[in-house]
Order: C-alpha cells, then sequence, then structure tokens
C-alpha cells in the first residue's frame, strides 16, 4: 500500500510540468552560427572559413588561398548579411596541419567558440560552408572515428566525420549542439574514397591560433538550458481526469495482488509437483547422455573417421573465413598508406612551389628595392682641431655642394614610394670652397705652397663611399675624399677620410637633411669640421 502512494505522489507531480529532453535544433543553430561563416573567394577557386575574433580574424584552410599568398589583395570574404571584404594580411600559415589565418579591416563582428573537450565518436555535428558554390550552406551529421590519429600515425591532426564534403567546403566550421567548433573542415574522399571525409580537431585550431596570439571564444551559443522543450501545463479539468485514473489503476493493480497472492498459495503444491518432475527430467537426461557416449564409442572405425573428416572441414571453412578478414583488414591498413603518400606527396609539391613563388616574388619586387638620391645644398667652414686662429661666423666660409646616392632598401613595405625603409649603399659628392677657405683648410693642415703660387678663387672637392640609412630619418656616410688646391701654376690634392652624420626632415619625396661633416688621417693632419644643409629629391623605383 505504502508504495501505490509513492507512484501516486510522483504521478501527481509529474502531471504539474511537462517532461523535459536535449535536443539538436539545427534551425536555432543554424540562426545562431551562420552569421559568423564567411564564403572565401580567390582568383583560383572558392572555399568557407569563420570568424574567430571580432577585430577580423578569420581561420580557413591553407589550401584555399595557398596561390594568392603574396597578394592578400586577391582574397575576398563575404558574410551572409551580403557584406564583402578585401583581405588585408594573411597573418598566420601552417601547411602542414592545413590551416591559415586571415585579416580584414573590421570590427565588432559576430564570432564562433571552440569546444575545448574531447570530441566523442557518434556525437551530432553540422557542417557550415559554401560547397559547389552554394552560399551558406547547412548539412547535418555525425563523428565517424574520433580516435583516427591515435589509431594511424598519417592521420595525425584528423578525425573522420560522415558528412558529405564538396570542393568548397574546406575551411568551413563543423559546429556541436551547443554551436561550438568541434573540427575545421579539410578535405573529402573521392572515388573509391567517397564518403571518407577528414577534418582538423578543434584542439589543433586552438594551438594554431595560441601560436598567433589571437584570442578567441569558448562561450557556447546555445546553452543546454535553451536546448531543453517543454510540453504545456495541464488545466485543472485534465489534472482531475488524470488523478481519477491513477487512482482507478492503484486500486486495479491492488485487486490484481491480492488474486496473484491466492494464485501463489494455490499454485504452492503445484510448484512442489513440478519441482519433483524436474529433478526426475534431469536424472533422465543423465542417464540419455550416458547412454549416448555409450554409443558414440561402440561407432565403428568408419563411423569415427567420417566424424573426423566433418570437423576437419568445419575447421577449414573457419580458417578460410579468419583469412577473408585479415585480407580485408589489410586492405583498409594499405588503403590508408595510399593515402598517407598521397598527402605526403601533395606536401612536398606545396613546399616546391611555395619556395618558386618565393623566389619569384623576390625578383618581381627587386625593382622596389632600388632607391636613388639626387640632392644640392651648402656647407660651411667651421673650425679646425688644434688649430690656433680662430674662426669668425662669415657668410665667406660658405662653400656649395651636390651629392647623388643610389641604394638597396633592406625592408620595402607597403607603398613602396612613401614608406620609411632602411637602406645601404653608395654615394658621391662634389662640391668647392672660394679662395678664403682654401686658404685657411690649407694653412691649418700645415700646407706649403710652391714658390710664387697663389691661389685661384675656387677649389673643388670630391667624395665617394658607403652609406647607411635609417628608416630615412639618420643618415651615416664614410667616405674617401680629396680636396684640390687650385694655384696660379698646379692643382695640389689633399687627401683623406671623411665622416658624415645627417638628420633627414622628410616631406613626401623631397628631403631635407641637416649634419656635420669631419674630415680626417692622410693630408689633413687635424681634424676639419663642416656642418651642412642640403635638399634632396628621393627616387624609389618600384613606382615608377
Amino acid at each position: 500500500m505504502k508504495r501505490h502512494f509513492i507512484l501516486l505522489f510522483f504521478a501527481l507531480i509529474s502531471g504539474l510540468s511537462g517532461a523535459q529532453a536535449q535536443m539538436f535544433d539545427g534551425v536555432r543553430i543554424k540562426e545562431k552560427c551562420m552569421p559568423a561563416v564567411v564564403c572565401i573567394s580567390t582568383p583560383d577557386g572558392t572555399g568557407s572559413g569563420f570568424v574567430v575574433n571580432a577585430s577580423g580574424y578569420i581561420v580557413t584552410n591553407y589550401h584555399v588561398i595557398e596561390d594568392t599568398k603574396y597578394n592578400p589583395s586577391g582574397i575576398s570574404v563575404e558574410f551572409k548579411n551580403g557584406v564583402t571584404y578585401k583581405c588585408s594580411s594573411i597573418e598566420r600559415i601552417d601547411a602542414d596541419i592545413d590551416l591559415a589565418l586571415l585579416k580584414i579591416s573590421a570590427t565588432g563582428l559576430p564570432t564562433l567558440p571552440f569546444y575545448e573537450g574531447q570530441i566523442e565518436t557518434g556525437s551530432d555535428i553540422a557542417a557550415l560552408g559554401c560547397p559547389q558554390g552554394l552560399t551558406f550552406n547547412f548539412t547535418k551529421g555525425s563523428v565517424a572515428d574520433a580516435d583516427l590519429d591515435k589509431k594511424y600515425e598519417a592521420a595525425r591532426h584528423l578525425v573522420q566525420t560522415n558528412i558529405d564534403i564538396y570542393p568548397g567546403n574546406s575551411g568551413g566550421a563543423m559546429v556541436n549542439k551547443n554551436g561550438q567548433v568541434v573540427c575545421v573542415v579539410r578535405l573529402g574522399g573521392r572515388g573509391e574514397m567517397k564518403g571518407i571525409n577528414f577534418s582538423i580537431p578543434a584542439a589543433s585550431v586552438i594551438n594554431f591560433l595560441n601560436r598567433a596570439k589571437v584570442p578567441y571564444s569558448t562561450v557556447a551559443l546555445l546553452t543546454d538550458e535553451e536546448l531543453k522543450t517543454v510540453s504545456r501545463e495541464l488545466s485543472p479539468e485534465e489534472l482531475a481526469r488524470d488523478k481519477a485514473k491513477n487512482l482507478a489503476r492503484i486500486e486495479n493493480d491492488e485487486k490484481i495482488d491480492a488474486a496473484k497472492t491466492q494464485a501463489s498459495l494455490d499454485n504452492t503444491e503445484q510448484e512442489k509437483r513440478a519441482q519433483a518432475e524436474i529433478i526426475e527430467r534431469a536424472k533422465r537426461q543423465k542417464q540419455d547422455s550416458i547412454n549416448l557416449s555409450m554409443q558414440i564409442d561402440q561407432l565403428d572405425a568408419e563411423a569415427k573417421k567420417r566424424l573426423l573428416q566433418q570437423t576437419e572441414i568445419q575447421q577449414r571453412e573457419r580458417s578460410a573465413q579468419m583469412h577473408q578478414y585479415d585480407l580485408a583488414r589489410m586492405g583498409d591498413a594499405r588503403h590508408y598508406e595510399i593515402l598517407a603518400l598521397e598527402e605526403r606527396r601533395l606536401n612536398l609539391r606545396r613546399a616546391e612551389d611555395q619556395q618558386r613563388n618565393t623566389r619569384k616574388a623576390y625578383y618581381a619586387n627587386l625593382p622596389s628595392r632600388i632607391s636613388t638620391r639626387i640632392g644640392v645644398g651648402a656647407t660651411y667652414y667651421l673650425a679646425t682641431l688644434g688649430h690656433t686662429s680662430a674662426v669668425q661666423w662669415s657668410e665667406n666660409q660658405i662653400g656649395a655642394m651636390a651629392d647623388i646616392f643610389l641604394g638597396y632598401r633592406i625592408n620595402p613595405k607597403g607603398d613602396f614610394r612613401r614608406s620609411r625603409s632602411t637602406s645601404i649603399g653608395l654615394n658621391f659628392k662634389l662640391g668647392a670652397w672660394n679662395r678664403l677657405v682654401g686658404e685657411q683648410i690649407h694653412t691649418a693642415q700645415d700646407g706649403a705652397l710652391p714658390a710664387g703660387s697663389t691661389l685661384r678663387s675656387e677649389h673643388p672637392f670630391l667624395e665617394f663611399g658607403a652609406s647607411f640609412f635609417l628608416q630615412e630619418w639618420l643618415k651615416m656616410e664614410v667616405n674617401f675624399a680629396q680636396q684640390q688646391f687650385y694655384t696660379n701654376a698646379q692643382i695640389v690634392p689633399f687627401n683623406s677620410a671623411a665622416l658624415h652624420l645627417g638628420f633627414v626632415l622628410r616631406i613626401r619625396d623631397l628631403e631635407l637633411e641637416a649634419g656635420m661633416s669631419t674630415r680626417y688621417a692622410r693630408d689633413f693632419v687635424r681634424p676639419t669640421f663642416c656642418p651642412y644643409l642640403m635638399l634632396a629629391y628621393h627616387v624609389k623605383w618600384g613606382k615608377w
């Protein structure tokens, strides 16, 4: 009786609320996840991807954008709302796992979170992508083998699914019932391998994003509570009917229990008789078995031979079945070995193509690394260290100077015409001093003119050597310099080393340079200092 009251209590409680159960709600998953899915277009084909960070970071397969990695602007990214972006950069690639991380100039984008738990074989999943040109397609399936990488070395970083995969699905997300990414589409089987599809597990994608230092989310888009379905509340009349039915059922159960109790008492004697019959039957079966054994022992040699032949035939049949099973298993292993060999060949071809494209890109960008700088300006003779004569400021101390620079840009990037970069190269300078400066330099360096000689009005100098530009704002030069003194009878050369240190103010392609020049060694027995100011035009050949 107590048991019936407990059952009645739970029946009443269950009538007050509907049953709850979780379900794979494809409509809500598509509604929540599809805004973060993208269709990727390149000059060579299409693919899929999804947003992992609201600042514009998108994950796809490396082979989707492989042929355009040196020209990101050739990659277009389309969202479900129709908005299309050009790829601004390719942030990171991993050809071995077949992953690529793209960046577009956008913020506040919807994202897909990742599932950090262990993927289980048989779990329901859905693929989101753009197969065969069908944009933003939703396909439901399940995980066929989550432990593939533990069984085959060639299947490292792969899981097997039974969702049909077509060209264009590559790089798309596969999500669970909570809208979390559990794997990324990699490739689908063709021909004899049709139906054997492979994807990259979420753990490998998370490691890829951690190496790129890109934040991602793991918060489910659909919680388990949201996936529960609740039936409607029952009306008072329905509750009363259910209560009456439950009471009637309990009374009927009590009557049945009473009848069963009486029947059990009545059948006690029958059970005793039945047990006695069972014991007697067991004795008879034992005796029959003994008799059968005796009959087998009494079989003649020919009957025993036939029995042995029949047993041998059965053993051969079992051996043949096991052999067929072993052949089938070996065939599966051979199949995966062929798959691994094809993957290694594909990776080798990709590496060769990457090396060839890198070489082509370098030669194609070589003109952008060459620059020429042509400038004119003025220099001022300041002083000679160790010379006792004090030098007063005078406009007669000013000389003219021209400069030509041919350089190689170490790190060209962006707009080659306007971007700043570090350069190395050769320079040639040509200038002249007036007679007053020529006499001061000649005297300061302990020079002696030939008897009866006098200096002319102009005294040219020339320099050539190596230059170094640091981000086009600091210039350093080390040159061989020759100062020529023109007399009325001959030319007297003074050789020295020249060191220039200047600072550059850039205004588009024009540059204003100010610095200090020092000449010393050889015929210049004392260091001479000459500040200078120059206006130059910087030609960068990559944009001509």
